[in-house]
């Protein structure tokens, strides 16, 4: 009666029949382990009837009907030189030719199209051959006697007594030349302890620096929504590739202007978003024996989204980073479990797969939006 208007209200209708069917029938009940059966097989099942009707299921529910223009409408014929309106078009010009006989490139008719040529080869010239810079010589010495002449006018020549030495008189004559300033060496050979000390002080400044900015970095290529969707559009539908992707960017953390106690919140929002991703609740809820046999006897630690909300609100992760780090973990733990239990190729794994596409975006949206009402 086209009452379904997306895959969603669809589903409602299927998880009130499940619902139903435990409400009136014992759990241990062949018909509640049917029913569950056939609730697991409906995500394939409605694949295999959109691709079979040339529909397509988008991740909100919305269903798109695919259709291929050229088989309805066929194609056309068209006169020749006739565009898409009907319209003649225009005759292309000829484009001249590259070369002349003599290997010369050929003159353009446009004037300014010449001169931007002859102007860009000119300027290859100009940058092939470097141009030298003149350099100012300034000489010291001259400037230095001047400026001691200046200062000291040299003492002019005795005359030779009969009686005194040519030799020591002319000695005596000469000026004395300026001793040269030495600079003092340091006998212990190494910098003062008080140099050592801030020299050390400014490079451990400096690396503390360096490690801020990697870390500011990392937190901003982490927080970003468009580069986890950039990063998922690559994956390739094996859960190897889907847990590479959860894992890439380490374990979570808290936006740096988000309190530590704000946890809780970012927490119980993330939680509330991935049970209405978790569409057929695979993992709402903790397995039981009855659902899944010998589940217990593989699975040691087993986690689902409804046993991390009661830790949270119990306080059992803390708050701050170092919370958001062990609630990653219970997240990993729950898709671990999965692939330990079930087959990589079943259909609780493929649903398992295309949650965790999804996961690390819900994480940083509800951090962003509780950021923002802090504000």
């Amino acid at each position: 009666n086209g009452e379904y208007r997306s895959a969603q209200a669809m589903q409602k209708d299927f998880i009130l029949i499940l619902q139903n069917c435990r409400t009136f029938n014992a759990t241990t009940s062949d018909i509640v382990k049917e029913a569950r059966r056939q609730h697991l097989m409906r995500p394939g099942i409605l694949k295999q009837a959109a691709a079979k009707h040339d529909l397509f299921l988008a991740e909100d529910g919305a269903v798109l009907e695919i259709t291929d223009e050229d088989s309805k409408k066929g194609k056309k014929g068209k006169k020749k030189g006739e565009g898409d309106d009907g319209k003649p078009t225009p005759k292309k010009k000829k484009a001249l030719p590259k070369a002349t006989k003599n290997g010369g490139k050929a003159k353009s008719a446009d004037p300014d199209e010449t001169e931007t040529d002859e102007s860009q080869s000119g300027k290859g010239k100009e940058e092939a051959t470097p141009v030298r810079k003149p350099r100012i010589r300034i000489k010291m010495t001259r400037e230095s006697n001047t400026t001691d002449s200046k200062k000291k006018p040299a003492p002019k020549r005795k005359r030779v007594s009969d009686s005194g030495d040519e030799k020591s008189n002319i000695e005596d004559a000469m000026p004395e030349p300026i001793p040269k300033r030495s600079k003092k060496k340091d006998n212990s050979g190494s910098k003062t302890p008080s140099k050592k000390k801030s020299a050390d002080q400014s490079a451990a400044e400096k690396k503390r620096q360096v490690a801020s900015s990697k870390l500011m970095a990392k937190k901003a290529q982490f927080f970003s929504l468009s580069n986890w969707k950039k990063s998922k559009s690559s994956l390739d539908g094996t859960f190897k590739a889907a847990r590479n992707f959860l894992t890439s960017q380490g374990p979570w953390s808290l936006p740096t202007n988000l309190a530590a106690e704000r946890f809780t919140d970012v927490a119980k929002d993330t939680l509330a978003k991935l049970k209405k991703v978790d569409r057929y609740s695979v993992f709402a809820d903790p397995v039981s024996e009855d659902e899944a046999p010998g589940y217990f006897e593989i699975i040691e630690n087993p986690m689902d989204f409804a046993t991390m909300r009661e830790k949270v609100t119990a306080g059992g992760y803390g708050s701050g980073s170092a919370a958001a780090a062990e609630f990653f973990k219970d997240i990993l733990l729950i898709f671990d479990n999965c692939l330990l239990y079930n087959d990589e190729d079943g259909e609780i794994a493929e649903e398992a797969i295309r949650i965790m596409g999804l996961v690390p975006e819900t994480f940083v949206s509800s951090c962003l939006a509780i950021a923002k009402k802090s504000k």
